[in-house]
């Protein structure tokens, strides 16, 4: 264990620690070059960086060549840690994945123990019980668990996470996914935040949708982007709900697609009483609702445009535009 800002203190004692590291793996790199030249192994470490307040002191009897010893709560974290059993270490970085609180038959899912308990863990003062759950002493503890896996464990370990939580917790099962990379993360983020709007939860929807649209290729985000529009509308933001659909008319991929957010757009229009470009928009969307006998996108075709009229005045359509044989009343 190497200190910084010990026997002398220092300002720059975490900034000296990050430049150690640093330096160690750029070391390594360059031994590994020549282990690789041979056909030998590389060799892999970790670096786990902590700070905090300890007590140092002066031991041994050299004065020309003194040692020093740290005390205090900051110095056996680490340690605490690299002490564990095999089996107890890799428990306690799978199941950091999951955050600072767990239940145990998710970290015993994780780690595929059904019989696994943390006695182990609680004992070194790693977790500890809250209730049904059990929780991370401190949050350096989970961090610092976390960084220690590798991307590939972390990949791996959230999508079993994800698999725990796909008949549990929908927004979870999204989130695993998410930190996993996996493809069907943006299409999670979807059907979770349909299931959030159907309860009553818009601004929780919406911030699904949009952090689905961060991640989204190109194939899942017309429907993304109509659902923002869908729930910015009813979140009474309209000029953001139009925008949204116009980047839908952008991916969409057929005329069907094209009409449904044509009419997003138009609803948008109406509440701003846009008209000259909302009538414009109406008759592109109808031409196309008609074509392929749309009767949902065209009811509201006639809803806009009947709304659209009615705040107008005009009440008396012209002889064909009343119904929805004609779609224009």
């Amino acid at each position: 264990m190497a200190r910084l800002g010990a026997p002398v203190a220092s300002e720059r004692h975490a900034l000296e620690a990050s430049l150690a590291a640093l330096e160690m793996q750029r070391r390594i790199a360059e031994y590994n070059q020549k282990r690789q030249a041979k056909q030998e192994m590389a060799i892999q470490i970790r670096v786990g960086l902590h700070s905090g307040e300890v007590v140092v002191l002066e031991v041994g009897d050299d004065p020309k060549k003194p040692e020093y010893d740290a005390t205090g709560s900051s110095v056996p974290l680490a340690a605490r840690m690299d002490q564990l059993p095999e089996q107890d270490k890799w428990a306690l970085r799978a199941v950091s994945v999951l955050g600072q609180r767990f239940e145990i038959e998710a970290l015993r899912h994780l780690i595929e123990q059904p019989d696994y308990d943390c006695r182990i863990l609680v004992e070194h003062h790693l977790v500890r019980p809250e209730g049904p759950l059990y929780l991370f002493t401190h949050a350096l503890i989970q961090g610092g668990a976390y960084g220690s896996l590798l991307k590939s464990q972390r990949c791996k370990l959230h999508l079993i996470a994800a698999e725990w939580f796909k008949e549990r917790d929908l927004v979870l099962y999204a989130e695993h996914l998410d930190h996993a990379g996996d493809a069907s993360a943006a299409q999670a983020y979807l059907s979770t935040a349909r299931i959030q709007s159907d309860h009553f939860r818009p601004e929780r929807a919406l911030q699904l949708v949009r952090r689905g649209l961060e991640i989204a290729p190109n194939t899942d985000r017309f429907e993304l982007n109509c659902f923002e529009g869908e729930l910015l509308q009813i979140l009474w933001d309209v000029t953001d709900s139009i925008l949204a659909y116009r980047r839908a008319l952008d991916f969409s991929g057929d005329d069907i697609q094209r009409c449904r957010a044509l009419v997003g757009v138009a609803e948008g229009l109406g509440i701003s009483q846009v008209h000259d470009e909302l009538i414009e928009v109406l008759e592109t969307a109808q031409d196309i609702g008609k074509k392929h006998g749309l009767t949902l996108e065209l009811a509201r075709i006639n809803q806009v445009r009947g709304r659209a009229h009615f705040i107008r005045g005009e009440i008396e359509l012209p002889a064909g535009q009343q119904g929805l044989a004609g779609i224009r009343a």
